[in-house]
């Protein structure tokens, strides 16, 4: 089974029946660009392009995979053939979507676990808060105390400031 065997193939069905590419596309009901793609080999078509193409030219789905016409003795024989290159290429693209959804998953929880560790304070630093903002002081301690980081609070009288530093961060 390949791409331009089929392709080469479906070319040479169509000019049979003196069609262009959009009549062939408009009785089937595909894109014209479909078409294309199949006949240049760049793209086979689908199982049910392939039961339409088969329909519309009178052969069969095994001739479109093994790209001419089969005759009576090598039906077996290529049938055999064809069906192990579907599951071959089955295979080998149900392996490429564990690839990718295994990378996907790997890029999420990278993601999440980048998201989770700029989240969390690092050790030293400290946030500075106007005295009379008591609400926010009180609002960040909290935070602290509930993710189990130690901090330490100093006040500034003459700046009127109230500093709250990490001292230990810890990781739950």
């Amino acid at each position: 089974m390949n791409a331009k065997d089929i392709g080469n193939f479906l070319c040479q069905l169509r000019k049979e029946k003196v069609l262009k590419q959009r009549e062939l596309a408009e009785a089937l009901h595909v894109s014209d660009k479909a078409i294309s793609r199949w006949e240049t080999g760049t793209g086979i078509p689908d199982v049910g392009s392939l039961q339409s193409l088969s329909e519309f030219f009178g052969v069969s789905i095994n001739e479109i995979l093994a790209g001419r016409r089969i005759k009576e003795d090598e039906v077996k024989m290529e049938t055999d053939k064809n069906l192990t290159e579907l599951v071959s290429r089955q295979a080998i693209m149900k392996r490429k979507l564990y690839i990718a959804v295994g990378a996907a998953v790997m890029g999420i929880v990278a993601f999440l676990g980048l998201a989770v560790i700029s989240l969390m304070p690092i050790s030293g630093s400290s946030a500075a808060f106007e005295i009379n903002d008591m609400d926010r002081v009180m609002r960040y301690v909290r935070e602290l105390e509930e993710a189990g980081t130690e901090y330490e609070l100093s006040i500034d009288t003459s700046n009127q400031t109230i500093t709250v530093s990490v001292t230990d961060p810890v990781i739950k």
